[in-house]
């Protein structure tokens, strides 16, 4: 892929054109400069023609000919954008992810250097799951149905499956990430002695599950306080971070109605993450006014993915408007870019037959004749 692809591929992400303009360099050698323009948003330029029979006036007559193809407004253009997946803040008290036939009073069982057989319980007491998918319902876990994310995703219209916890969009009053201190940045684990009655920060090691929502304390071996609290089944983990939704961020932009007798085409864009939508939920912890926070990581690209969208609507209606036009003399002032604002003299109102300012016929490309025909054609 050559470097001017690239580049043309990035403007059409971006809503951007670009032209080559040949320009003196300071050497007096011409230099090769790309120019950037929005689609839509170009100096404007204006066409005149005069009535046949009428004496030729160079002031109201500056094309010789031209052509326009213009579609009927029988079709409704309608373009859904549709970004990243949402993405919600919450706080989620953990379940327990181990076989609880394995919990037996023996704290030398539970851990590797104490026990030659850790492998075995290697999950017991340390493994806690958000139980999103419900794999955690059945005897051998006995921890009740699915966790329900509807309220978080405001919809009952999710996927019941396996996902992973992401980092947390809340922020330090000093704007870092919480969770600097454990190493599992942007994650923000908790530890409960008396079944959540009370919450503080966990301290020690742990590590986030990538298979599926859930923790794994990681350290060597139990501290005592810990230990008492599994002996009186008193333990409890709670993680504030971040989880994605099935549904992206999507909007839909169209230039007249739906839902009736009219056509409708649709298009399709995907930009993907480069428009997000990531909120915190009331439901974490940071939400509240018990934490002093600072600015969180919080985006809705609604209105910047409606303005992507509205730049290539205006681009499918400027193709569906295609035409050229041909000047009787040359015209080194006009550039790809350019807006063709009117066609005035022949009754031809491009307001009318091309809707706002911002569907108006944009140049294309300028080729310019010179000796014998000294003309300029310019196709938009």
């Amino acid at each position: 892929m050559g470097p001017l692809t690239a580049i043309g591929r990035l403007c059409d992400k971006a809503g951007l054109q670009f032209r080559v303009e040949c320009v003196p360099g300071e050497d007096g050698e011409i230099e090769q400069v790309l120019q950037f323009y929005r689609q839509g948003q170009g100096r404007k330029i204006y066409l005149h023609h005069q009535r046949a029979g009428e004496s030729v006036d160079m002031t109201r007559t500056n094309i010789i000919g031209s052509r326009i193809n213009v579609k009927k407004a029988g079709t409704t253009i309608r373009v859904i954008g549709r970004g990243g997946l949402k993405r919600f803040e919450s706080t989620f008290e953990l379940a327990e992810g181990w076989d609880q036939d394995l919990e037996i009073n023996n704290y030398e069982l539970y851990s590797p250097t104490t026990n030659d057989d850790f492998a075995k319980y290697q999950d017991v007491f340390r493994k806690w799951v958000l139980n999103e998918a419900g794999d955690y319902e059945g005897e051998l876990f006995n921890q009740g149905q699915a966790y329900n994310l509807s309220g978080l995703f405001g919809t009952e219209n999710y996927a019941q499956k396996r996902r992973r916890f992401r980092p947390g969009l809340s922020r330090t009053p000093a704007g870092e990430p919480f969770g600097l201190l454990s190493g599992a940045i942007g994650y923000y684990l908790e530890i409960s002695y008396n079944s959540g009655n009370t919450w503080q920060p966990y301290g020690g090691a742990f590590n986030v599950l990538t298979e599926e929502c859930g923790i794994y304390i990681s350290g060597n071996q139990f501290e005592a306080d810990v230990w008492v609290a599994i002996c009186k089944d008193k333990l409890r983990f709670r993680i504030t971070c971040a989880i994605d939704a099935d549904e992206p961020l999507e909007v839909v932009v169209r230039d007249g109605p739906i839902d009736c007798v009219r056509p409708v085409q649709t298009k399709v864009f995907e930009p993907g993450n480069e428009y997000k939508y990531q909120q915190v939920s009331s439901s974490s912890i940071f939400a509240s006014d018990g934490f002093e926070t600072g600015q969180a990581d919080v985006v809705d690209d609604n209105e910047r993915l409606r303005g992507y969208l509205r730049e290539q609507l205006a681009r499918l209606r400027r193709e569906e408007s295609a035409g050229s036009a041909e000047l009787a003399f040359v015209r080194p002032d006009i550039w790809p870019g350019d807006v063709v604002k009117e066609i005035s003299g022949r009754n031809l109102n491009l307001k009318q037959l091309t809707g706002p300012d911002e569907y108006a016929p944009q140049v294309k490309s300028v080729c310019i004749k010179l000796a014998k025909d000294w003309t300029t054609t310019i196709r938009f």
